[in-house]
């Protein structure tokens, strides 16, 4: 299974989370585990090799437009499953192939919408600085 641990970060914090994840768990011992770190506009600057630079905002509230971004991605790329991680989160590479087959993984909340004095809809969202989408899942998404 081909797996992509998708760092999100922006263009200010290149030089200091990337470099510090590089120096600490990126490259330890893990078989078909890819990390690639994730960046929005502007494309003004030169990125590392591991860097992808998306066309999406690099600010929190654009967010959302970059983790489909990132599922985009790894699709095109012949990704499996996707490990989305925030920045500043430590990770064990080699511990990734005993969580399985799954299409989700991480924590999630139903996030319920009120307006006018009315519950109109609930849906269920994926949260957290990690979690896991299968090849499936991010199509869904996307």
């Amino acid at each position: 299974m081909k797996t992509l641990v998708a760092v999100a970060t922006c263009h200010p914090y290149l030089k200091i989370r990337a470099d510090g994840q590089r120096e600490t768990w990126v490259g330890v011992g893990a078989r078909d585990v890819d990390v690639k770190f994730f960046v929005g506009q502007p494309h003004t600057i030169s990125v590392p090799d591991d860097t992808v630079q998306l066309n999406c905002p690099d600010s929190y509230e654009g967010r959302k437009a970059k983790v489909k971004e990132m599922f985009r991605w790894a699709l095109d790329h012949g990704y499996d499953r996707l490990v989305k991680v925030d920045d500043d989160t430590y990770v064990r590479p080699e511990r990734l192939a005993s969580l399985g087959e799954m299409d989700y993984g991480g924590f999630s909340i139903t996030q319920k919408f009120f307006w006018g004095g009315v519950w109109l809809y609930t849906k269920p969202t994926i949260l957290g600085a990690f979690y896991v989408v299968s090849k499936r899942a991010m199509g869904d998404c996307i």
